[in-house]
C-alpha cells in the first residue's frame, strides 16, 4: 500500500551524527578521493627524487604524503568531538520531526515549524541505515535513521520521496 503522508520523530545520538559527518564529508564530498590522490602523487614524487638521488625533497614529499592526511584526520576526528559536545548528542534525543506529503517536508522543532516545498530539495541518498534529505543547498541535511520509521517500512518512505522529487536528485547509496 502506497503512503500519502509520514510523520517521523528523528532521534539523533552520537552514532548517527558521527555516520552523517562521514557520508557528508567523505563520500558526498568525495573527500577521500582527494587525499588518495595527493598522497599518491606526493608518494610518486618522492620515490622519482629517491631514485634521482635527492634525499632532501623525498623526505620532504614523503613526509607531506603520510602526514597531510594524518592531521586532517586528527583535526576533523576533533572537530567532530566538539560538535558532539555542544549538541549534546552523547544521550540520543529528537532533534526535530519530519512530516513528508504531497506539500513537502515539514520540520518542527520545539521553537520553530518550517515547510520546504519538493521543488527546494537539492538531494535525497538513501544508505542502509538512514536517508538524508538535504534541503536547497548541499550543506544542511536531515538526518532520518531508518529505526525511527514508524507506520511504514523504510521502502515506503522511499518510495513516497522518489514519487514527489525529481529522480536526477534521488541516489541510492550502499556501503
Amino acid at each position: 500500500m502506497k503512503i500519502q503522508t509520514l510523520t517521523i520523530q528523528s532521534v539523533i545520538d552520537e552514532k548517527a551524527f558521527r555516520d552523517f559527518s562521514y557520508f557528508h564529508n567523505i563520500t558526498m564530498e568525495n573527500r577521500l578521493m582527494g587525499f588518495i590522490l595527493g598522497s599518491a602523487l606526493l608518494a610518486a614524487f618522492a620515490v622519482f627524487n629517491l631514485v634521482t638521488g635527492s634525499m632532501l625533497l623525498f623526505s620532504l614529499c614523503l613526509g607531506f604524503a603520510v602526514f597531510i592526511p594524518l592531521i586532517y584526520y586528527i583535526l576533523y576526528q576533533r572537530s567532530l568531538r566538539r560538535q558532539i559536545q555542544a549538541n549534546h548528542l552523547e544521550t540520543p534525543r529528537t532533534a526535530y520531526t519530519l512530516t513528508l506529503d504531497s506539500k513537502g517536508v515539514t520540520a518542527s522543532t520545539d521553537k520553530e515549524r518550517m515547510t520546504y516545498p519538493w521543488k527546494n530539495i537539492f538531494r535525497v541518498y538513501r544508505t542502509p541505515h538512514y536517508i538524508y534529505i538535504y534541503i536547497i543547498i548541499k550543506t544542511r541535511a536531515f538526518i532520518i535513521p531508518l529505526k525511527d520509521i514508524k507506520g511504514a517500512t523504510p521502502d515506503a518512505l522511499w518510495d513516497l520521496i522518489c514519487s514527489y522529487t525529481d529522480q536526477i536528485k534521488v541516489y541510492k547509496k550502499g556501503r
